[in-house]
């Protein structure tokens, strides 16, 4: 299984299927430096809080996010971090998480584990990231596919 993680450099991504995150307002063009990139099949539950929170990001489309927006999405997002961690320690907290982790079975596997560890730590650095490019630029743009 390949390390769930925050990537934080053009070189270390394989492929488009990523989404970018700009400090500030959408600069015209993909991968530039200073963005983050997370891979698809890891925002999925990531992306739909984002989408309750603010009504121009699409799954395929680019959409600046300022800091009240984001404030309610990175509680969220703090939220399902403590989730994740508790269902490691107690995995039939599991049922209360996002659909991405009710496929796994049974849920007191390492893999699961692991999965769910690197999950929880992606979530919690991404939102540092964010918290900290707010501070200086207010918005973040979230970059679709």
């Amino acid at each position: 299984m390949e390390v769930i993680r925050l990537l934080r450099h053009r070189w270390e991504l394989r492929g488009t299927l990523y989404f970018e995150f700009q400090p500030g307002v959408h600069a015209g063009q993909h991968w530039q430096s200073g963005s983050v990139f997370v891979r698809e099949e890891f925002w999925a539950d990531l992306g739909a809080i984002v989408g309750r929170h603010e009504p121009r990001y699409t799954h395929y489309a680019f959409a600046p996010v300022a800091a009240p927006a984001w404030a309610c999405i990175l509680a969220e997002f703090d939220i399902l971090a403590f989730g994740l961690l508790a269902a490691v320690v107690r995995p039939a907290a599991a049922i209360l998480l996002p659909s991405l982790f009710r496929w796994f079975e049974p849920l007191e596997t390492a893999f699961w584990r692991r999965y769910v560890l690197q999950y929880a730590a992606l979530v919690r650095e991404l939102s540092g990231w964010v918290r900290g490019q707010l501070a200086e630029h207010g918005v973040v743009s979230v970059l679709g596919i």
